[in-house]
């Protein structure tokens, strides 16, 4: 029997009234002036600083390649709101986060162009309230655009959450929705399976995927999860380009 995504109205924790819609939005380029690129990127209440800084040469030589540049990230956590030991940030360490970072950047920046050198993106969580690391990828697409950093896609960071019964989909959770305190997701109050999702948001294809939850799932919640975060990833692009544009619109 085909399971498909359950079309029913729910109140969620921050008011939305839609299992497939994201938070409101903003950012501020250039936040960091000792920096090549920067942005402050808000979903939400979850808020994500990142930092770029090169192309340039390696401190170590040892890391350098002679002909692409290395990707470095470092991921830093603070004392944020909303955390929880059941949030999906809180299920991956700070290192398995920055292997996830630096595979999808390493995929869409043109490394090539800048042989010999070391690129380094710094991400800093200010504050959380969910789908931390989706909107790290964000934060990161927005200071490397700041940079100039030549990229041949665009990758977007979208986070879904499916729950237990395979059915409902709920895209960009809040830490609330991650933690389940209400048992929005079945009547254990467990979550069911958290898909972090870095799409090319031109190509509709997938760049890297994490999966997070010990309860099995579904390939049409794969899919489904899928399905929205190509849509939602449309959405976020038209804001970022909208923000570059008005940046360089203030500097004409």
């Amino acid at each position: 029997m085909q399971h498909q995504q359950q079309s029913v109205t729910i109140i969620r924790p921050d008011g939305r009234t839609s299992g497939t819609s994201i938070r409101p939005l903003s950012c501020q380029l250039h936040s960091l002036s000792r920096a090549d690129g920067s942005a402050q990127f808000t979903c939400g209440s979850t808020k994500i600083l990142a930092a770029v800084y090169g192309p340039g040469p390696s401190k170590i030589p040892s890391r350098e390649r002679l002909d692409q540049a290395v990707i470095v990230v470092v991921f830093k956590q603070a004392q944020y709101t909303h955390s929880s030991s059941s949030s999906c940030c809180s299920k991956m360490t700070n290192r398995e986060m920055e292997r996830f970072l630096i595979d999808s950047f390493s995929a869409c920046i043109c490394v090539h162009t800048y042989p010999k050198t070391i690129i380094e993106i710094v991400l800093q969580v200010i504050q959380a309230d969910g789908s931390v690391l989706g909107n790290a990828v964000n934060a990161a697409v927005l200071a490397l655009m700041d940079a100039g950093i030549e990229m041949k896609s665009i990758p977007i960071g979208t986070t879904c959450l499916i729950g237990k019964d395979n059915t409902i989909l709920l895209l960009d959770p809040c830490g609330q929705e991650e933690e389940d305190e209400e048992g929005i997701m079945d009547e254990k109050k467990k979550c069911g399976t958290t898909f972090v999702l870095v799409t090319d948001s031109i190509q509709n294809n997938i760049i890297t995927c994490m999966t997070l939850g010990s309860n099995a799932f579904l390939a049409n919640s794969f899919r489904i999860s899928v399905d929205a975060a190509n849509q939602a990833s449309k959405a976020v692009l038209m804001f970022m380009r909208m923000a570059i544009e008005q940046v360089h619109s203030h500097k004409s």
